[in-house]
């Protein structure tokens, strides 16, 4: 579904919604390794528009741990876009950055997540249809024992005709 955004005296841009399916449990650790999550399919562009910015938006729908302090991620952490025929660590870019403790777990909870919105304009690898692989790059945690659920992770494509 489309929608229309008037941005200066005769600019109109339109805009889309492309979502991941869930990505459900994420089991944090202590150690940094890459975690591919689901992919994002961009479909259905109007042909011949003029794709002016592609922003991410991911969702955290819920955390749980059963331990007795505080979980949450360490240091800067990425999440990182590639067209799917590219490779990592070679066609990818950054697509939302998550600052230290941006996710995290209090002790012995099950709490809801938070929707993390992303600075970094795409366009340059999200430049029509297509499928795009979507990866936290180096997750990390302050400590283990404690679960992400439900992870999902959107493009908002802003398109001019």
């Amino acid at each position: 579904m489309s929608f229309a955004v008037k941005l200066g005296a005769e600019t109109i841009y339109f805009a889309d919604e492309f979502w991941s399916k869930p990505h459900s449990n994420i089991n944090m650790s202590a150690s940094a390794t890459d975690v591919n999550l689901n992919d994002i399919v961009v479909n259905n562009l109007p042909s011949g528009i003029t794709i002016r910015f592609v922003f991410g938006i991911m969702i955290v729908n819920r955390v749980n741990t059963t331990q007795n302090n505080d979980r949450y991620i360490t240091g800067v952490q990425f999440i990182r876009i590639k067209e799917a025929a590219g490779a990592w660590d070679v066609d990818d870019i950054d697509l939302i950055d998550l600052p230290a403790r941006t996710v995290s777990a209090r002790m012995s909870s099950s709490q809801g997540g938070c929707l993390i919105p992303g600075t970094y304009d795409v366009k340059s690898v999200v430049d029509g249809d297509g499928t795009y692989n979507i990866q936290w790059e180096d997750i990390d945690s302050n400590a283990a024992d404690w679960t992400i659920n439900s992870l999902i992770v959107g493009l908002k494509v802003y398109w001019s005709l």
